[in-house]
């Protein structure tokens, strides 16, 4: 979801061990985020006495919305302070893959207003980390907890709309900035 200060994802991650204290890592992160527009009246509302109300009239407008998955791969360098943390810097190479939506009616998919276009574009992160084992210093399979940040840069999502005679432009998306991250999984 988009916020004020930026857009939600959830995702897997998963790292091989291709060297001592390094992985190679694949991961996906997806977010979905829209809503309904409300085109508003800046005039107030009278009920039938002529009174003043509080109440502005206001219409259901088109509906927004934006899909974005993450591909990423990447390289994991970890070191052991102690058996049950490992500290870890991280790079990235990430795809980007965007759909925007934008429909007067949503009751029906493929009406001649709705508008739905993709988008590709590259970028890549670096991340500092931190990861808790807390359970079975010797067992095969342990728990673990992280928490990362770092920084990510891409290149903006442009959105065209293709289906005229010349492109439309609808718009773009960067997703870049700072990142936070943070998540339980398996060590084995």
């Amino acid at each position: 979801m988009f916020t004020d200060q930026g857009l939600m994802t959830q995702g897997v991650r998963g790292g091989m061990l291709i060297a001592p204290k390094t992985n190679v890592t694949l991961g996906w992160r997806h977010a979905a985020v829209g809503n309904t527009l409300s085109i508003g009246d800046d005039e107030p509302v009278y009920d039938e006495n002529d009174e003043y109300s509080v109440a502005y009239e206001s219409t259901e407008g088109p509906y927004l919305g934006i899909v974005l998955d993450q591909y990423t791969i990447g390289a994991k360098y970890s070191w052991e302070p102690r058996h049950w943390m490992r500290a870890y810097v991280s790079a990235d190479a990430i795809l980007s893959v965007g759909h925007v939506l934008m429909d007067d009616d949503t009751s029906k998919e493929g009406n001649t207003n709705e508008i739905r276009r993709g988008a590709v574009a590259p970028g890549g992160s670096g991340t500092l980390g931190m990861e808790l084992l807390p359970l079975g210093k010797n067992a095969r399979i342990r728990a673990s907890l992280f928490l990362e940040t770092g920084y990510q840069v891409a290149m903006p999502l442009k959105f065209q709309d293709k289906s005229q005679k010349n492109d439309i432009p609808l718009g773009e998306l960067r997703v870049q900035g700072m990142v936070t991250r943070f998540g339980i999984g398996a060590r084995f």
